[in-house]
């Protein structure tokens, strides 16, 4: 079984959606009462019509499907499984509770016991009812080695059993004192999924055929081509404080994998389709000047972009050599000439938006390639006649693994990357896998370096990545890559993690990035914003506190 963390997910900062474009995003869903900001041309919200979306991750039909228990694909299946699941609570602006499946809830012995009150009359898309006994069948699930869960597994914390204590009231309890456990639950990868699909379609089934309690429900799901998602016309328990209530607007919701950023941004300006998210330069400045198009940038929060060094692989165990390795490397000249300027740089493991990121690690490192020779030189690694450096008759390389398909052009990102790294005499060779080849890679610690983000509303994704407990092995998955083993860094984690004392947690979470950064345990690269852009036609889009965008609410107009 892999290893239990003890996490206490925490909201993010306030995160402002940046709309770049003609017109107002529309705040009110189809039919709905009340206030709104409307865009002069609008119409008022209608139901019905089908809306497009390209995207540009493999899709979920390949592997682990759209499964909340395995799922670990990020935005994109974020966004299906928040239109697919329901959760016990969401996490509203400003960072407000407002309940959804649970009506109440209760906490006592500092965060150990939970009792929530389910709202009565919820069914999922199957027709059988939303009860406690399924809120405890989706835990105990989550708990099963059985079914291999990565994610969620960490998002349950020190998770010890659920009670059924009446039909519409259930008691979650932990080993220990978990405060943080309804951030975890108002996530999608804790949605509450129908023991009756589950069972029938067991693990490998329901990921491709999911039974939720959302506003809409799947009805295809094709492996790395496309999902196709319809109204659940039952769904009326909508929480309260969202742009819609009652059914969705929308008829149905197709989301079609198109991997190449310009082939998305090109059916998008021809109006082919309806919506289109990473949109990259130089398609970036082609639809911010489109007047027909909206672009939505959005800050993310969590860990940014970067690449975990094998800290116990030689002879990259050595500080000095990391930091001459991070050094070396020009990124504010690799993200002009790749993104030009519209991706900025990354400084430490967490990105500014995440709470308790500690400012005090931007600018406390630069590309210094003189830095970098003296370091290798001192070293012993001289350079030879082939333009790379050698010692004890060894070449001075590392691994690169990074991931295919691409997203986010960060293959151009890592050959650029690994020119600057040969022009100091480091010889980075990259093979790009797929998912599921990387984790076993990292079982094997068999690599230099790995590539890896993480979108999260909390802090606690630092436990995650540097807790020893975490270090990936043959037959346990971890989030680890970099295979730091510090007891002292392990006792910072532990402590932040557990602490419901502000100025403690920002101590110890602070310790952490600053250790992190000044011994160059991993390289950030860069802040990577999530980009969504739409036809003018597509009103009230919204996106959750984590930068995920939420369709309950689009409708479609002129």
């Amino acid at each position: 079984m892999r290893p239990k963390t003890n996490h206490r997910r925490r909201f993010m900062r306030a995160v402002p959606v940046i709309l770049i474009a003609v017109g107002a995003v529309i705040l009110s869903g189809c039919g709905s009462s009340g206030s709104s900001s409307t865009s002069p041309a609008s119409t008022a919200p209608r139901h019905g019509g089908s809306l497009t979306v390209l995207e540009g991750d493999s899709f979920a039909g390949s592997w682990p499907g759209l499964d909340p228990a395995t799922d670990t694909d990020g935005a994109a299946n974020q966004s299906y499984m928040d239109a697919i699941f329901g959760q016990l609570y969401q996490l509203g602006q400003g960072g407000k509770w407002i309940p959804d499946l649970a009506t109440s809830i209760s906490a006592t012995n500092g965060g150990k016991t939970w009792v929530f009150t389910l709202r009565k009359g919820v069914t999922f898309s199957d027709g059988t009812p939303l009860n406690a006994a399924a809120v405890k069948y989706t835990f105990d699930r989550i708990e099963s080695p059985a079914e291999g869960s990565l994610f969620a597994i960490a998002l349950l914390g020190p998770y010890k059993d659920s009670v059924v204590n009446s039909p519409y009231s259930v008691t979650v309890n932990f080993s220990a004192p978990y405060p943080g456990f309804l951030e975890a639950a108002s996530q999608a990868f804790l949605g509450i999924v129908s023991p009756a699909a589950a069972k029938k379609e067991g693990t490998a089934g329901f990921g491709l055929h999911p039974v939720g309690s959302g506003p809409f429900e799947i009805t295809s799901n094709v492996a790395n081509q496309s999902i196709t998602e319809v109204r659940n016309p039952n769904y009326d328990w909508g929480p309260a404080g969202l742009n819609h209530q009652g059914p969705a607007c929308l008829s149905k919701i197709v989301f079609t994998e198109v991997p190449t950023e310009s082939t998305r941004a090109g059916q998008l300006e021809h109006g082919q389709v309806d919506a289109a998210e990473t949109i990259l330069p130089p398609d970036y400045t082609t639809v911010k000047d489109n007047s027909s198009l909206k672009l939505y940038v959005v800050p993310g929060a969590g860990a940014d972009y970067q690449y975990e060094i094998n800290t116990q692989q030689a002879p990259w165990n050595n500080t000095q050599l990391r930091i001459a390795l991070r050094d070396a490397i020009n990124l504010p000249a690799i993200l002009k000439a790749v993104y030009q300027g519209e991706y900025t740089q990354a400084w430490g493991p967490l990105m500014p938006n995440t709470a308790f990121y500690d400012p005090a690690v931007q600018n406390s490192w630069s590309y210094d390639p003189t830095l970098a020779d003296s370091i290798l030189q001192k070293a012993g690694w001289v350079l030879g006649s082939d333009g790379y450096r050698h010692k004890d008759g060894q070449i001075l390389s590392i691994s690169f693994e990074g991931s295919t398909p691409d997203r986010e052009l960060r293959q151009e990102v890592s050959v650029y990357v690994q020119a600057y790294l040969k022009a100091v005499g480091i010889d980075m060779t990259i093979t790009n896998v797929t998912a599921q080849a990387a984790i076993a890679t990292e079982e094997t610690a068999k690599y230099g370096i790995v590539a890896t983000s993480f979108i999260t509303a909390s802090p606690s994704i630092l436990y995650d990545f540097f807790d020893s407990a975490l270090i990936p092995a043959n037959g346990k998955s971890g989030e680890n890559g970099s295979r730091l083993d510090n007891p002292t860094v392990d006792k910072w984690l532990a402590t932040a993690e557990t602490s419901s004392n502000p100025a403690v947690e920002t101590t110890y979470w602070d310790d952490v990035q600053q250790y992190v950064v000044q011994n160059a345990v991993v390289i950030p690269i860069e802040l990577e914003p999530y980009i969504l852009a739409t036809t003018s036609t597509v009103h009230g889009l919204a996106f959750d506190r984590r930068d995920y965008p939420m369709y309950y609410g689009v409708w479609l107009g002129s």
